[in-house]
C-alpha cells in the first residue's frame, strides 16, 4: 500500500485545467467508485484538496457510476443543477455517459487519443487542456 500511494501523481495537464475552471468561478470535485477514505487521501496527497473540495464516493452515496443517484448527489454537494454540470471521466460508458444519463454534460476523457469506437453521443477530449474550451462553447 505505501508503494502505491507514493506513486500517486496527478497528471501534467490535471492543474492547469482545473485552475481554468476554478478561474470561472466553477465548483469543482470528484465521483469516485472508490474508497472514500483512500480517495480523500489521494486528493490530498497530490495537493489536490484546494481544488477538488468535494468528494463523492460511491460508498456513501449509496450508489456507484453509472447510476444517475451519485452524479445527482455530487451535484446536490456542490449546489449545481445537474443540466448545468459536467462530469469527466476515463471510461466512456461508467462516466461519459453515465453522467450524461442523469442529465449532466457528460465528456469522456480518452488519452489514448486512438479513433473514436464509433458514433458518440458525449464529448470526447484527450487531454485536459481541451476542457475549458469544451465548456465555454
Amino acid at each position: 500500500m505505501a508503494r502505491y500511494q507514493a506513486a500517486w501523481r496527478p497528471f501534467p495537464d490535471a492543474a492547469p485545467a482545473l485552475d481554468a475552471l476554478a478561474a470561472r468561478g466553477l465548483r469543482l470535485g470528484v465521483i469516485t467508485n472508490g474508497d472514500a477514505a483512500q480517495q480523500r487521501l489521494k486528493v490530498e496527497r497530490i495537493g489536490f484538496a484546494g481544488r477538488l473540495p468535494v468528494v463523492v464516493a460511491s460508498s456513501e452515496a449509496g450508489a456507484a457510476k453509472p447510476a444517475a443517484e451519485i452524479f445527482l448527489a455530487a451535484c446536490a454537494a456542490v449546489g449545481a443543477e445537474p443540466h448545468a454540470s459536467a462530469y469527466v471521466g476515463d471510461r466512456l460508458g461508467t462516466d461519459a455517459r453515465g453522467a450524461a444519463a442523469a442529465g449532466l454534460t457528460g465528456v469522456w476523457l480518452d488519452r489514448s487519443g486512438g479513433p473514436a469506437p464509433g458514433a458518440l453521443d458525449v464529448a470526447r477530449i484527450t487531454t485536459l487542456d481541451a476542457l475549458a474550451p469544451l465548456l465555454q462553447g
